[in-house]
């Protein structure tokens, strides 16, 4: 785990050469959260060097969303040095508790049920088939559901309201389950396709000490529960 040494003039400064250029909106959602409470420890500002037009555009609307004291502003690399920086990775992004949204779920009385299963990395191995994914909405709607389908195409904001108002969330392990992981709405993990080691990776270091999650090998572990009129449970 990264240390931060408070009695030194050091600050926090962090590359961005991969999170948004290759990596997808779930990667760019834990850097943010892993920036700003890295920077709650700290009392000195984090600061974002070498950082794309995109990013920038990406971190300013995530920002707000997060209940937290930390902050973080934009500057040049040059500036900066060897001594003066650490450069952010993939496993401090897992290290790092995440950050709670401000806004957080609270148990509501709703058929509504949002979802997302058109994941960026990883998409041949843990999206499900179209196939599956209409018969999914054909069954939820057929017993009393209201699915909803969120993900890139809808505000930030947008898809948080809706997960205030829905009963659960379920989908691949993606953007909107790692958004899910701040905002504490019940969810249902489908890993498809993923290798065994990858599915283990995913449950044992993403989602380490949530207790209302639930994975399923394929969706229609899922839709089983709801053809059968029996209650969606997590545990």
């Amino acid at each position: 785990m990264l240390k931060i040494d408070k009695d030194t003039k050091n600050v926090i400064v962090c590359y961005d050469p991969f999170i948004f250029r290759w990596g997808g909106f779930g990667d760019g959602w834990r850097f943010c959260s892993c920036l700003l409470e890295l920077s709650e420890k700290n009392p000195k500002k984090a600061i974002v060097a070498d950082c794309t037009t995109r990013t920038k555009e990406f971190l300013n609307l995530m920002k707000p969303l997060f209940d937290t004291t930390g902050d973080f502003q934009y500057d040049l690399p040059e500036k900066h040095n060897s001594a003066t920086h650490y450069r952010m990775n993939w496993q401090m992004f897992f290290e790092h508790r995440q950050l709670r949204t401000k806004k957080y779920w609270e148990e509501v009385k709703t058929k509504k049920i949002c979802y997302q299963f058109d994941g960026f990395c990883e998409a041949n191995s843990k999206n499900p088939s179209e196939e599956d994914i209409k018969y999914f909405v054909d069954m939820s709607r057929k017993h009393g559901y209201n699915p909803i389908n969120i993900g890139g195409y809808m505000p930030i904001g947008d898809i948080i309201d809706t997960m205030m108002s829905s009963k659960l969330f379920i989908g691949c392990p993606s953007g909107m389950a790692t958004m899910s992981l701040s905002t504490g709405i019940p969810m249902h993990i489908v890993t498809n396709k993923l290798t065994k080691h990858r599915s283990d990776e995913i449950r044992d270091t993403w989602y380490e000490g949530r207790r209302n999650i639930k994975f399923h090998n394929n969706l229609h572990d899922f839709i089983e529960s709801i053809t059968t009129n029996e209650p969606i449970k997590l545990l």
